[in-house]
């Protein structure tokens, strides 16, 4: 399984998540804002870890001024939206590739956003705990 079917795998399983409510729709955008919201734990996790593991500092480092984060995280979800949707009319138009996406289990986007929120709560341990 290369990498685009293992991200793919993804938005597709938050879809079966969401049509488990009602039968039709696309849900781009609430998919887009989903994967969006954890990409960014998942990246702020990881910040965290690798300072308390290489026992650097955030303060002292170049901050990030709120417009460049703004832009950052808008040009973030726009990526995720388009990906989505890139997923989403590759199925309809590419039998091979829905058959290896198609119908993944909603378990995998609760699982995504559980290791998430794992990796954010062990983040935030190693933060307080260690000196």
């Amino acid at each position: 399984m290369n990498l685009l079917v293992a991200y793919a795998k993804v938005p597709m399983s938050f879809l079966s998540l969401y049509r488990r409510r009602e039968a039709h729709g696309k849900y781009v955008v609430p998919i887009a804002c989903a994967m969006t919201g954890i990409l960014v734990v998942n990246v702020w996790s990881g910040l965290l870890l690798f300072v308390r593991v290489t026992h650097t500092s955030l303060i002292g480092m170049r901050v990030v001024q709120p417009g460049t984060y703004s832009l950052i995280l808008a040009a973030i979800f726009i990526f995720e939206l388009a990906f989505v949707h890139f997923v989403q009319k590759k199925v309809e138009r590419d039998r091979s590739f829905a058959s290896q996406v198609g119908n993944t289990s909603p378990r995998i986007s609760i699982w995504y956003a559980g290791v998430s929120a794992g990796l954010l709560l062990a983040a935030t341990i190693a933060m307080v705990v260690t000196p």
